[in-house]
């Protein structure tokens, strides 16, 4: 019995030596991957090779929702020539603006789902609406999100909230690092309201400390469908 008690407090013994002695292995990792990603962004040759190589991996340590992965590398490729059609100071504007892309891009670009995406199922009165958000500069989209939600209506209006949930639909920027933290819907005044929340972590960049915060998507529909859709930065 002594001889188990011993070699336990021994075991803990090298466990929490390994724990003092190398506490900074995931913070080498995380700074090892924060600089490839601002050295991607140095050049345009870089990114345009980062493109190139862009894998389902990647877009899965983007954050990429796995339903979307598949089409990942072609992404990449269509962004690749988009790319390569910009002039090189017109590259380079678009790699600064990367860097902070909440605060430079030129717009949010919303995308309203057409009446075929709203799945009408008259046995159950119940519908699907969507709404998109994509951050683009220089005409080039590099990450979007999306919001789906579910309700069940009659002719007055909705009436119960379903499943809400949000994605990464796409993101081909190196030092963002997103994913969704939360979703909820709810019915109030015959309209339903689905949000979905997603945080972010940027950097740093040379000149520039971590920015990190939270992005937020919201659609709502009633009896005829979508109503509206929005999108806010944290």
């Amino acid at each position: 019995m002594l001889t188990k008690k011993k070699n336990f407090l021994l075991i803990f013994a090298i466990l929490a030596f390994v724990v003092w002695a190398f506490p900074g292995n995931a913070y080498a990792s995380e700074l090892s991957e924060i600089e490839e990603a601002n050295e991607i962004l140095r050049t345009p040759e870089n990114y345009s090779e980062y493109l190139k190589n862009y894998s389902v991996e990647d877009a899965l340590k983007a954050g990429v929702d796995p339903e979307y992965t598949e089409n990942a590398s072609e992404d990449a490729l269509e962004q690749l020539n988009e790319f390569q059609l910009l002039d090189y100071n017109q590259q380079i504007e678009f790699l600064d603006s990367m860097k902070q892309p909440f605060e430079s891009s030129e717009e949010i670009i919303t995308e309203v789902p057409s009446v075929q995406q709203y799945q009408v199922r008259a046995a159950s009165n119940s519908r699907t609406v969507s709404y998109t958000s994509t951050l683009s500069s220089l005409g080039i989209n590099w990450t979007t999100y999306k919001v789906t939600g579910t309700y069940t209506y009659n002719s007055t209006g909705a009436l119960k909230a379903g499943s809400t949930n949000g994605i990464v639909v796409k993101n081909l920027n190196p030092l963002v690092i997103t994913a969704k933290t939360s979703s909820y819907g709810s019915v109030a005044n015959k309209k339903y309201s689905g949000v979905a929340t997603f945080s972010y972590k940027i950097g740093p960049v040379k000149g520039l400390s971590v920015q990190i915060g939270t992005y937020n998507l919201k659609v709502t529909g009633g009896k005829s469908g979508l109503i509206s859709g929005s999108a806010w930065k944290n």
